[in-house]
């Protein structure tokens, strides 16, 4: 597998109790695994995606792609892909 995407990480807002906060550190476990699949050469790289911030701003359970790299170790390199809506509806990623 060339790259590994998580897909919408930030709909786990959606379950019963889960904040912003266990979203990022569930992510940070995720990019924590995928980097041993990295190091057993099952993928080449991985990344989100995502509705980042600013592209729903209205959207309480948008990612801020910063608070992401903040909360990435130093020793997660691969993380290299993001992915974010562009189509006729949402147009914002152009601006």
């Amino acid at each position: 597998v060339d790259v590994l995407l998580l897909h919408c990480p930030e709909f786990a807002m959606k379950g019963r109790g889960v904040s912003m906060d266990d979203v990022y550190m569930r992510i940070g476990l995720a990019m924590a695994h995928l980097e041993t699949e990295v190091a057993h050469g099952r993928i080449g790289r991985y990344g989100i995606t995502a509705a980042f911030y600013p592209l729903r701003p209205s959207d309480p359970e948008h990612l801020l792609l910063v608070e992401v790299l903040r909360r990435q170790a130093a020793d997660q390199r691969h993380f290299e892909v993001i992915q974010f809506p562009l189509n006729f509806a949402e147009t914002q990623a152009l601006l």
